[in-house]
């Protein structure tokens, strides 16, 4: 049975990933999906840290009846249709043993100046592996990864991709779907296998990661850790190379 998330954001409309179809939007939805999408916006800036916790109740607070079923078209949509060729993991609601990954810091550009990178959230065990590769790393090439993004609800993430959708993909399903999963495919959103983004010290991040030392020690080492790299170059499920994103397997 599908969860609460799926239900409400699919106004109970009971859709599993077989029955899911492609995007149709009218230019009224259209013009719609852009209010949602400043919304989602204004609520990162109210929320701060604690919007990548977001719930299925917190939906009606936050978005219109309107741009709420604008949400549901996108939640409905089969990433298959699309290119993508990962596995379905469900629906879940963040899970209890979460822990805050907080503090981290970074500095980048000419200045130098010392950033902070909001608060992030990952399962107990999962904290702790990361941690104990830290650990590892600073002793043997004096370097220590930061968290960038850790987990995300199923409700958030169903924001993150409308987001990317019309702020960096051109409004291109296809396009999207190789940078960012729908709620239920996404690592991010499976405790059992917890997806975490790395980033450096120096604030390198994205593309730019696989040139650094960081990058490398994780490709010789992570293993021993629990961690595997998710999204190689020419990886079989259709995502785009992802050199920051690593799964805990444990």
């Amino acid at each position: 049975m599908v969860s609460a998330v799926e239900r409400l954001v699919l106004s109970d409309v009971e859709v599993y990933p077989s029955a899911m179809a492609r995007l149709r939007l009218t230019q009224k939805e259209k013009q719609i999906l852009n209010e949602t999408v400043e919304r989602y916006h204004r609520a990162r800036d109210r929320h701060g840290d604690r919007i990548v916790l977001l719930r299925d109740a917190d939906l009606p607070r936050l978005f219109t009846v309107h741009q709420r079923e604008v949400l549901k078209k996108f939640a409905s949509i089969d990433p298959r249709e699309y290119g993508f060729r990962g596995p379905y993991y469900g629906l879940h609601e963040p899970p209890r043993n979460l822990v805050a990954i907080r503090g981290q810091r970074y500095r980048r550009g000419k200045e130098r100046e010392e950033k902070k990178v909001i608060t992030q959230y990952a399962p107990r065990h999962v904290a702790d592996a990361w941690r104990e590769l830290n650990g590892r790393m600073k002793e043997e090439i004096g370097k220590e990864l930061l968290v960038v993004s850790g987990y995300r609800s199923p409700t958030y993430q169903l924001l993150v991709f409308v987001n990317s959708y019309v702020r960096n993909n051109g409004c291109s399903i296809a396009r999207t779907a190789r940078y960012v999963t729908l709620p239920g495919y996404s690592e991010h959103g499976n405790p059992a296998r917890q997806a975490l983004d790395f980033g450096t010290k120096r604030g390198t991040y994205n593309g730019h990661f696989s040139r650094t030392q960081e990058y490398r020690w994780l490709v010789r080492n992570a293993k021993q850790f629990g961690f595997m790299f998710s999204y190689p170059r020419n990886n079989k499920v259709g995502v785009a190379y992802e050199p920051w994103h690593w799964r805990y397997c444990g």
